[in-house]
């Protein structure tokens, strides 16, 4: 009896692992197929991309190991968030079917590509484990990329150059790194947090760098939660490293731009910082605009999910919609359920997804817990403000399966104390 309980905790033990390592491919199968392309493709060509088909499909047997106990945690809730999806989609494409081809490219993206996300880490129980695997997959994301920079020498920096691919791959190990420093003040840990940074910098995109300190002060704010004096420490911290850069802002600037131009790094960030013009991007104003245009044609409906894109490359001046179309959103995620879904029904949904989000990281009293949903608000929910679109983004989706657990969870806590108290 003994022995066949210890297999039944071994096995549950295994099966939670697998389903972490799944999650974690999230994060860390960018970089390990970039990184394995990479070493493949210094000694050969393969035809029909077979090396980037190998490694698809090592992935797929680390999900097919973990599937069966993925889709016995799996509930009525995810199938229904996943039927209407589907259904918002198909309607569209319905609706647009001439437009076969991008569609078709778009459904892949969308429901292949992210939507899965959803079921995978909605089935997560462990957090420990699963924090523990997050800070294993940022090492190998480092690495790939310094392997891919210094041996391989993938073009990623150089100039006034605007890689960015390279810098959101940086993201999350700049945001798990963070989270690492908040528990605790490691010389290592600082130390990889500042040398992501510099290759932020050096890559010229923007976006990351303001989502690196939104979270740092969604972080700040939650430890208030967990650990008043930790929180008024950190504050401390914080004011007195921003302090000196406020007061020398200028002077260290003007250094750093001399320096990555000699290094022949991306000066891009910094110049926008000499000119103050850090937030300015006329494309996203002019996207912004057109987008609250778009809604106030289409309030009640919306436009349907992908068709946006098509009417903001038209109005952006594309000559070619199918082609151009995929870069064409409104990089908000707000103004994207809007136009997807009009005003009332994509009202509706961003209430609840704000709602779900606040109860998931707020209301928990598992710190693993809040750890995780902070960082993945951080490279899942941010970026979708400043770039790309929730329908194509796995993180976003990740965020999701973390956050209806969580919500479902703490809210059938809550019932229960209510039965209880009766």
């Amino acid at each position: 009896m003994a022995i066949n309980k210890k297999n039944t905790e071994e096995f549950t033990n295994m099966s939670e692992r697998l389903v972490c390592l799944t999650a974690c491919l999230v994060i860390v199968a960018p970089s390990v197929i970039s990184l394995f392309n990479s070493i493949i493709r210094a000694f050969i060509t393969l035809p029909f991309k077979m090396d980037t088909l190998f490694i698809y499909l090592v992935f797929l047997l680390i999900f097919l190991f973990s599937l069966k106990t993925i889709l016995n945690r799996s509930t009525p809730l995810i199938y229904v968030v996943i039927s209407l999806l589907l259904f918002g989609y198909l309607i569209t494409f319905m609706f647009n079917s001439y437009y076969y081809e991008y569609f078709t490219n778009l459904g892949v993206d969308f429901l292949i590509v992210s939507v899965p996300w959803l079921i995978v880490t909605y089935a997560v129980r462990d957090y420990k484990i699963f924090k523990k695997y997050l800070y294993i997959s940022i090492v190998i994301v480092m690495v790939s990329f310094m392997v891919n920079l210094f041996v391989f020498g993938v073009e990623m920096l150089g100039g006034y150059t605007y890689t960015q691919q390279y810098t959101y791959m940086l993201l999350p190990v700049a945001i798990i790194l963070l989270d690492a420093i908040y528990d605790k003040k490691s010389v290592i840990n600082i130390t990889l947090f500042l040398v992501s940074i510099i290759f932020m910098f050096s890559m010229g995109a923007r976006g990351p760098l303001v989502c690196v300190i939104l979270y740092m002060l969604l972080k700040n704010y939650v430890t208030f939660n967990f650990n008043l004096k930790k929180a008024v420490l950190n504050s401390g911290l914080l004011t007195l490293i921003l302090v000196p850069l406020y007061v020398f802002f200028q002077d260290i600037i003007s250094y750093l731009f001399t320096l990555f131009q000699n290094m022949n790094l991306s000066t891009r960030t910094i110049v926008r910082l000499m000119e103050s013009s850090f937030f300015e991007d006329n494309a996203r104003n002019l996207l912004t605009k057109y987008s609250i245009d778009l809604i106030k044609e289409y309030p009640l409906i919306g436009v349907g999910m992908g068709k946006d894109r098509m009417l903001l490359a038209d109005k952006m001046g594309s000559t070619n919609l199918l082609a151009e179309a995929v870069g064409w959103y409104p990089h908000n995620i707000f103004l994207e359920i809007l136009l997807h879904f009009g005003v009332f029904i994509g009202g509706a949904v961003i209430l609840l997804m704000i709602r779900v989000i606040y109860i998931s990281t707020f209301k928990s009293n598992n710190k693993d817990v809040t750890d995780i949903t902070c960082i993945f608000i951080g490279i899942g929910f941010f970026p979708l403000f400043l770039a790309g679109s929730y329908i194509t983004s796995p993180l976003f989706f990740a965020l999701m399966g973390i956050c209806l657990y969580q919500y479902k969870h703490i809210r059938a806590g809550r019932k229960k104390l209510i039965s209880i108290s009766f």
